[in-house]
């Protein structure tokens, strides 16, 4: 008997614990703070729907906010469907689940959300906010998006080295500048030993020996006889088809060259700038990726092919070594996740990420784990025009007048992207369109 009371006891201690669990779980629910995994299983568990919500905060009315920006519609999408990729790091806390999020943007329950739809359309209602955009008002808002990038690197797809099929040659050319542009005087080409090193005499009169750089000075050539000719076919004799040929800036070896070659390596390429559009110097790889010291004085062209031959096989056997990670576009960053992608809902029923312009058929039909956002095309066409205008007047054909200017000004106005957020009976809208819209 005595028993029989102590498990009575520990149940109904155990159905107080139960429902005073269900009774937290549901007011974390009402406060829109299920914001892992963990919590959403759990509320799923004793039968509790989580629904996400979604409240605009004003550009900078609090800290942290800011004008919002196409970007932040990337953004959006990576946050609801780049759970499943490596490189996310799930936030531990509740200020950091926030701050996945735009700013200006503040999700409830945002775990709930599973499915993004993206409609394009050409107007919309809702409340109204001014998008900084400058850069994409003259191109279509699908575009737009789809430029924009993950928000972290992939890093096992950065840059593809070239394998060796055959043979490797480093090659390394010097050139001066004559009466006929620029002109071979030097090549070289090296792989463990020096397989070709030979001077060419230039066709046209030398006007710039370029010595700081290319080593060569008029006693150099002096007694030089081999000429363009002979050095392509020594090239083609070191050289096989199927040889690779590395180099640094290897475009400019084979132009002054005059021939082409299928296999190559491009030190230049392999080894990325921080910055969009720059390359690193040959001198500064090998200093930092060989602890070489190179071109202190004249350049050498052995000295320059061997180190490009070096940075190849250090590149070979490391890949990711001094490579700028690569951000695919997001539409196809997001099918690498193996996430399923449709342009109606027609096609598939299951899809993770919608692309369409029926906006009444989302709003209808889309389900409650969805996020909607919105992107209305803003009208390009009159500044287009204007644009075109102005460039015609800056070629002489016409007057650029301040009127124009003041009407270009506007047209450029009416085109950047205006941001809202709408709550609607089933579905959460996040929604972009023009000002005028």
């Amino acid at each position: 008997m005595k028993r029989d009371t102590i498990d009575d006891d520990d149940e109904l201690a155990s159905n107080n614990n139960a429902k005073g669990r269900l009774k937290k779980l549901r007011k974390v629910c009402e406060r829109g703070e299920v914001w892992n995994a963990k919590r959403l299983a759990e509320c799923r568990a004793v039968g509790i729907a989580v629904r996400p919500t979604v409240r605009l905060v004003p550009p900078l009315a609090v800290p942290g906010a800011r004008i919002p920006t196409m970007r932040d519609v990337a953004r959006i999408v990576w946050r609801v469907l780049g759970r499943e990729a490596p490189q996310y790091k799930a936030p531990g806390t509740h200020v950091e689940a926030k701050r996945e999020w735009p700013p200006w943007l503040i999700v409830g329950n945002p775990e709930a959300v599973e499915r993004v739809a993206v409609v394009f359309c050409d107007s919309c209602q809702g409340i109204k906010l001014r998008v900084f955009e400058p850069r994409a008002t003259k191109r279509r808002a699908l575009d737009v998006l789809q430029h924009q990038s993950a928000p972290w690197a992939n890093p096992a797809g950065t840059v593809v080295v070239p394998r060796p099929t055959a043979n490797v040659f480093g090659l390394d050319c010097e050139m001066v500048q004559t009466t006929n542009g620029t002109e071979l005087a030097r090549c070289s080409i090296v792989d463990k030993s020096t397989r070709l090193d030979v001077y060419c005499l230039p066709e046209g009169e030398v006007v710039d020996y370029c010595t700081k750089y290319s080593g060569i000075t008029a006693e150099t050539l002096r007694d030089v006889e081999t000429r363009l000719g002979d050095v392509q076919r020594m090239v083609r004799e070191v050289v096989g088809k199927n040889d690779l040929l590395v180099g640094h800036s290897l475009d400019n070896d084979l132009r002054v060259l005059g021939m082409t070659h299928d296999n190559v390596a491009d030190t230049a390429l392999l080894y990325k700038h921080p910055k969009e559009g720059y390359k690193k110097s040959l001198k500064s790889l090998a200093k930092e990726f060989l602890g070489r010291t190179i071109q202190t004085g004249e350049h050498d062209s052995v000295q320059d092919a061997r180190a490009a031959l070096d940075l190849y096989w250090l590149k070979v056997a490391n890949p990711i070594l001094g490579s700028k990670p690569r951000k695919p576009p997001l539409v196809d960053a997001v099918r690498d996740l193996g996430k399923k992608v449709a342009s109606t809902r027609g096609e598939r029923e299951d899809w993770d990420l919608l692309v369409t312009t029926d906006k009444r058929g989302v709003e209808e039909q889309v389900p409650d784990n969805a996020l909607i956002v919105a992107i209305a095309q803003p009208d390009v066409s009159s500044l287009e025009l204007l644009e075109a205008q102005k460039k015609a007047c800056g070629k002489g054909v016409a007057v650029w007048t301040k009127d124009l200017e003041n009407q270009r000004i506007k047209a450029l106005e009416a085109c950047i992207y205006v941001a809202a957020v709408r709550q609607g009976p089933r579905s959460q809208a996040v929604v972009l369109y023009p000002a005028g819209g």
